[in-house]
């Protein structure tokens, strides 16, 4: 979110048109996505610490080549590099609570886990402003290499080497970079599809190469006794309605994220540090929210604490359907706040409930499809809610009713879970 403070600032110091800038975002996102399932199974193959290290000394190297970028397009490859990167560190991070940590405080690590993700988030848009007002966009950049020294000094001293898993004996290259391809294809088909038109040369090439990309995948993975994507896992329990519930809080989620930032800026004409500083509301539920969810994750069922997380997004949703420029900003607050409760009371508990039944040896590329799945939903809610904020004027109602309608699939969903729990007390 520090980045997006930041963008007004790059595109005039490195005099950038607004699309190309607007790629600093989409290429960390479909740097992040295209990688998750490969990294996942990699991590299964070759260990989770040894991964992680690899995660955080690439995003320190690609923050500072960033910090050092002359020109928008060496910014830009940065900071597809730094997706991948958060893409290693997001998806060992998750394997290894899974395979560190029993059932019975798995749940609250997880938590934990999200509280700190959280206050990233929150402290996100304010230390970026406060960086870009005493320094340049540059330092938003540069500060992560104290944070990357510190992160590898603790993985390297404190967590315990992982073994590799006995069942993968080695990596079918060919496999790996045809699904990385295929991934790439898609996220960039997604997240660009509003901006490029259909019918474009690139576009419909695209198409093309997508559907080939798909069928050779299906003909590599057909009668493998170890497929990439083990389809088995979605025979585990819980593990596809949480799967789904995931996708759908981040298609919310992201969806938000996207039509506030333009609506406070275009409609209420909010400077970009003000737009983010009046959501970090929504950052500190995610990270409060998350702390007090650790205490109630034992006590409750995975799909009752889901249940009730969907119930307040669509709360929260019908209250901000009705925003209008006059409405109060002590009121913006409280709704952002409310929805950022309602998507973290979702968002942890349906990663437990997804992997709780997973064999070890396939967390690492359990926590990869989990995460693909839950990003695709995420660019496709973009997409989706973009187009209808568009279509009708920059209103907020028809948004919030396309991601009320998502939310309560989701409730709906949480109907096919099981009410089990992460531990028993």
């Amino acid at each position: 979110m520090a980045v997006s403070v930041a963008l007004s600032q790059i595109m005039n110091d490195l005099s950038s048109t607004l699309y190309a800038t607007q790629w600093l975002l989409s290429g960390y996102t479909i740097g992040t996505a295209a990688f998750l399932i490969t990294i996942g199974r990699l991590a299964d193959i070759y260990g989770r610490k040894q991964l992680l290290i690899i995660g955080i000394c690439l995003f320190a190297f690609s923050s500072l080549v960033a910090a050092l970028s002359l020109g928008i397009y060496c910014l830009m490859a940065s900071r597809f590099v730094q997706g991948v990167a958060s893409s290693i560190m997001m998806t060992t991070v998750m394997s290894i609570i899974t395979n560190e940590f029993s059932p019975r405080n798995r749940g609250r690590v997880i938590a934990t886990y999200g509280f700190f993700l959280g206050l990233g988030l929150a402290s996100g848009p304010a230390v970026g402003g406060l960086l870009i007002s005493y320094f340049n966009w540059r330092a938003i950049f540069l500060v992560n290499l104290p944070i990357c020294m510190l992160s590898l000094w603790l993985v390297m001293n404190y967590l315990p080497k992982s073994s590799r898993s006995g069942n993968y004996q080695r990596v079918d290259w060919l496999e790996t970079t045809v699904l990385t391809l295929l991934l790439l294809a898609a996220v960039i088909m997604i997240s660009q599809g509003s901006m490029i038109d259909w019918q474009s040369p690139l576009m419909i090439a695209l198409c093309i190469v997508f559907v080939l990309l798909l069928v050779l995948f299906i003909k590599l993975e057909k009668n493998k006794p170890d497929p990439m994507v083990d389809i088995s896992l979605f025979m585990q329990p819980n593990y596809l309605g949480a799967t789904i519930c995931g996708l759908l809080s981040y298609f919310c989620m992201y969806a938000w994220l996207c039509v506030i930032g333009l609506y406070l800026q275009n409609i209420d004409h909010y400077t970009a540090l003000k737009t983010g500083l009046i959501c970090t509301p929504f950052s500190l539920a995610f990270a409060f929210s998350s702390k007090a969810l650790s205490g109630l994750i034992n006590r409750y069922a995975n799909k009752t604490l889901m249940q009730i997380g969907f119930i307040v997004i669509i709360i929260a949703l019908g209250w901000m359907a009705n925003i209008t420029p006059l409405t109060n900003q002590f009121l913006l607050l409280i709704e952002f706040f409310l929805f950022g409760v309602g998507i973290t009371i979702v968002n942890a508990p349906s990663m437990i409930a997804a992997t709780e039944h997973v064999p070890l040896d396939k967390a690492g590329i359990a926590s990869g499809l989990i995460f693909t799945i839950r990003w695709l939903g995420g660019s496709v809610g973009i997409v989706i809610v973009s187009f209808f904020y568009h279509r009708y004027s920059e209103s907020l109602f028809y948004p919030c009713m396309v991601m009320l309608l998502a939310a309560l699939t989701g409730l709906l969903m949480t109907l096919t879970l099981s009410k089990s729990r992460v531990s028993y007390e």
